[in-house]
């Protein structure tokens, strides 16, 4: 076998597409690159992987990352993930992350299910399957219209240098893999592995570090929650005061120590001062409660406020549609707090009619943090 070297230019793409997509589909192998190094891409099926275990000379049964073409094709392998997860592939992928998804007995009978035996035998392994998503342009198109899952583990036999050049790549494998794609300048630029990340029921722990540190993959796992209403100073700071105390209960520890677990929930104002203490209503009725709006001060949402939240809840919709004119990618992040309505803004009105708001904030907030957590 000739092993065949493709340059990836500009005026061959799509030809270069259809000759890899019909390569792999059919059970061939070849060698793509990604932004990390040049991966082994094989069909997800056993004869594939065996020959692929053979020329790697590894042992076995042992099962390899599945490679998608975007973040979005994560649900079809992996139905539920926790809001770290979410947020760690929003603001991570495509990029240099491996993910490591455990999943539910359920959720683990449901893919058997929709992916059949074979591909699932080959994919999930100890209730886990490991998921790459490469932030490679070519990688990334060949990946879009493979008809079947695609594993592509590092390019290299076991126990040597992962190859991060074309002839790196020959050296290791010519005549034994079909082609190459010869990705250019814009191949292998990180020149190590991707960081390995485990995402379980319990949390986010770093396996290997690679590309990211660990202190990166826990920015990037951070949940930002925001509440917005229009000043800052009574509505959004009570939701966010009952926010925070719903998940200090929910992963056990006290208010001020959330954010080193990885939650950060603020308010924000769409006209706000800054700097404003909260309204003194505001205060008596939390006190009531067992909060505090002592230290809370006014903050004027802006358009990085927007970017960062990973959720954002607004009082009423003239707050989503002002969050929306903003930027108006935001739209699949902002929600009404409470979802049957407007929060009515208390402001200038008694106590009784602030305790009534602080309620329906109350209710409001259990149930968001409850689809959330």
């Amino acid at each position: 076998m000739k092993t065949e070297v493709l340059k990836w230019t500009k005026g061959n793409q799509e030809r270069i597409v259809r000759s890899v997509v019909r390569l792999l589909d059919n059970g061939g192998l070849a060698a793509i690159p990604t932004e990390t190094v040049y991966g082994l891409a094989c069909r997800a099926e056993p004869a594939a992987i065996r020959r692929l275990d053979k020329i790697k000379a590894r042992a076995e049964g042992k099962r390899y990352s599945l490679h998608i073409a975007g973040p979005d094709d994560i649900s079809r392998y992996v139905p539920s993930l926790g809001p770290r997860a979410k947020a760690l592939v929003r603001k991570g992928l495509p990029g240099p992350i491996t993910l490591v998804c455990e999943l539910s007995g359920q959720d683990l009978e449901d893919q058997k299910k929709k992916l059949g035996q074979e591909v699932f035998s080959v994919l999930y392994e100890n209730g886990t399957i490991g998921i790459r998503c490469p932030d490679n342009d070519a990688a990334s198109r060949i990946l879009s219209e493979t008809v079947w899952p695609i594993v592509a583990p590092s390019a290299n036999p076991s126990g040597q240098e992962p190859a991060t050049t074309v002839q790196k790549v020959l050296d290791y494998f010519n005549g034994q893999i079909e082609l190459v794609v010869d990705g250019g300048e814009e191949a292998c630029r990180h020149q190590q592995n991707s960081t390995v990340v485990k995402i379980s029921a319990v949390g986010i722990d770093v396996l290997r570090e690679g590309v990211l540190s660990k202190e990166e993959i826990g920015r990037l796992s951070t949940v930002r929650i925001a509440f917005v209403c229009t000043g800052n100073t009574c509505r959004s700071p009570m939701a966010q005061a009952f926010a925070a105390k719903y998940v200090a209960d929910k992963i056990s520890c006290k208010v001020d120590e959330i954010e080193v677990l990885g939650y950060i929930i603020e308010s924000f104002g769409i006209s706000a001062y800054d700097g404003c203490p909260a309204s003194r209503e505001a205060v008596t009725v939390l006190r009531n409660k067992g909060l505090s709006l002592d230290d809370h001060r006014s903050r004027l949402l802006t358009r990085q406020d927007i970017r960062q939240a990973d959720l954002i809840f607004v009082m009423a919709q003239h707050h989503r549609d002002a969050i929306l004119a903003m930027d108006k990618h935001a739209g699949k992040r902002v929600f009404l707090l409470d979802s049957t309505g407007d929060v009515s803004d208390p402001i200038g009105l008694g106590t009784e009619e602030y305790r009534a708001c602080a309620e329906r904030i109350e209710r409001a907030v259990e149930d968001r943090m409850k689809e959330i957590l």
